[in-house]
């Protein structure tokens, strides 16, 4: 198995001592992708930025980190104003 990390995820390690992947959770659309990023970012557990990317293996669509971006008050505050404009640009309650 060809392994690409913009498609699996480290889930653990085989009885031999090698490293198992497992495929990401994937969204069908880029909309549903981006709700789901803003959604976790808002949360107050989350301290690094999700972002949504289009899978290069499988062509849907995937949520992973970005670049280690560390998320503070003033990012959520941030985060939660574009998700407003979000929400009213693609008409979504």
């Amino acid at each position: 198995m060809e392994y690409n990390k913009k498609h699996w995820t480290p889930e653990g390690f085989a009885a031999d001592g090698s490293r198992t992947y497992k495929v990401k959770k994937s969204y069908e659309t880029e909309l549903r992708a981006q709700k789901i990023c803003f959604e976790i970012n808002l949360k107050p557990e989350t301290i690094y930025k999700l972002v949504a990317y289009k899978c290069p293996v499988c062509n849907k669509w995937h949520i992973g980190h970005h670049a280690s971006k560390y998320l503070d008050e003033k990012d959520k505050i941030k985060i939660q104003k574009q998700y407003n404009e979000w929400k009213i640009i693609h008409g979504i309650r």
